[in-house]
């Protein structure tokens, strides 16, 4: 049984992969990067961009076993950690 909050998970999720599909190529490019390409933006490593995918902190969808993390959800989390300081 699924609760409310997995149920509106998984809404974001399909509307992020929505979201996804249907840019064109060069559009899905600059709005989803690849975890390196992410971290480089930020200046942190690769890992550190998986480990906040995977915790939820960050909005990305799994392309085969790979993310493509969202830039705005991406530049919301570090803005939200400058914010803090």
């Amino acid at each position: 049984m699924t609760t409310v909050s997995e149920t509106a998970i998984n809404n974001k999720s399909e509307d992020l992969l929505q979201r996804y599909l249907s840019l064109p190529a060069n559009e899905r490019e600059r709005e989803f990067l690849s975890t390196s390409r992410a971290a480089k933006h930020v200046g942190v490593s690769s890992r550190t961009i998986q480990l906040w995918v995977e915790g939820g902190r960050v909005k990305a969808i799994p392309i085969g076993r790979k993310y493509k993390v969202h830039l705005g959800s991406l530049l919301a989390y570090i803005t939200s950690l400058l914010e803090r300081q």
